[in-house]
């Protein structure tokens, strides 16, 4: 039996959850992503900002572009959660 917050949470708009998602894989993960697509030619630095980096917004926004190259399957999305 559904719970009502069941439907709530189906209701809600997905990107955001790929936003926090995308942000918050680890290094680790990072290198086995990488590592399985080398034909991208990323390069870990590439997919992180480092503590203390001054970025702007859009040079944030490009890090972002660069890892949803990286998880773009069902599979990718799995490893990362």
């Amino acid at each position: 039996m559904e719970k009502p917050a069941d439907s709530f949470y189906r209701q809600l708009p997905k990107v955001e959850l790929h936003a926090h998602l995308n942000g918050s894989i680890s290094i680790a993960t990072m290198e086995n992503l990488i590592s399985r697509k080398p034909h991208l030619n990323i390069q870990h630095s590439m997919t992180a900002i480092r503590k203390g980096q001054r970025k702007t917004l859009d040079e944030c926004f490009e890090v972002f572009k660069v890892i949803q190259r990286l998880v773009d399957t069902e599979e990718d999305i799995l490893m990362v959660q």
